[in-house]
């Protein structure tokens, strides 16, 4: 998740560090900038699972890389 500031009015320099890390995400309420460079956007707010949500969204993203790919439909004469 983006650390943002507790300041009101005034914008971290997350989007810098947020490029700089492999798979990042945003709650829907942080700043537009941060929804633009994030990778995900959870769809529950901070505070009401957000951080959950992309726990379960990174446990998804690693069960679909090692699920088996099915090679039985690759045409091996037109390859």
């Amino acid at each position: 998740m983006s650390i943002q500031c507790n300041i009101p009015g005034e914008e971290c320099e997350d989007v810098e560090i947020m490029s700089q890390v492999g798979l990042n995400a945003v709650a829907p309420d942080a700043p537009a900038s941060h929804l633009i460079a994030a990778d995900y956007t959870c769809q529950r707010p901070a505070g009401q699972g957000a951080v959950f949500e992309f726990a379960q969204y990174i446990l998804l993203l690693k069960k679909m890389i090692k699920s088996p790919i099915n090679y039985d439909r690759i045409d091996r004469n037109n390859f």
